[in-house]
């Protein structure tokens, strides 16, 4: 069996981000650190550049609840509660009982990650079903989304996002 290194403690290994070889999104995304991996599954950072005017039509479609910290974008989302649109935002979006239709106008940074099973329940007490197709505001869980989007924007690279996600 191989032993997995972790970035954080390998400086030789540089993280990586940016667009394949025909053009699509690539996100640099890792395991958490090892006492954090009992709630969360991944962590990921996406920085997408594009035209101002550019506009993306996508969806997600994720069995897992995501933390994402949008720090650059105009977003829109076709969720249960009617159509949703943030800018820089803090966001919770809960687990996905079919494809949610999202499209992002101009460049984007997103930075989060998704909780395991359970893990939601088991640190807030929260129910899947009450935020499935959902995404709600970190300030309406009494969680410090505005503080954690400072704390992001001191960051520019990948792995240092992600480290201050950890911490």
């Amino acid at each position: 069996m191989q032993k997995r290194i972790h970035p954080a403690v390998d400086n030789s290994i540089v993280p990586e981000h940016g667009v394949s070889r025909d053009g699509q999104p690539l996100s640099y995304n890792r395991a958490p650190a090892p006492d954090l991996s009992p709630w969360i599954a991944r962590l990921y950072a996406t920085v997408v550049e594009a035209p101002d005017d550019y506009r993306l039509n996508c969806g997600l479609f994720n069995d897992a609840s995501t933390f994402r910290f949008q720090l650059k974008g105009l977003w829109t989302a076709e969720t249960r509660d009617g159509t949703e649109q943030y800018g820089r935002s803090a966001l919770y979006f809960g687990p996905h009982t079919h494809r949610m239709p999202v499209s992002v106008t101009g460049s984007f940074t997103s930075i989060g990650f998704s909780l395991r099973p359970g893990a939601g329940y088991a640190l807030m007490k929260m129910r899947n079903a009450q935020y499935a197709d959902r995404l709600v505001p970190c300030e309406e869980l009494s969680l410090p989304g505005e503080a954690v989007l400072e704390a992001l924007e001191q960051g520019s690279d990948p792995e240092a996002w992600l480290q201050t996600l950890e911490g």
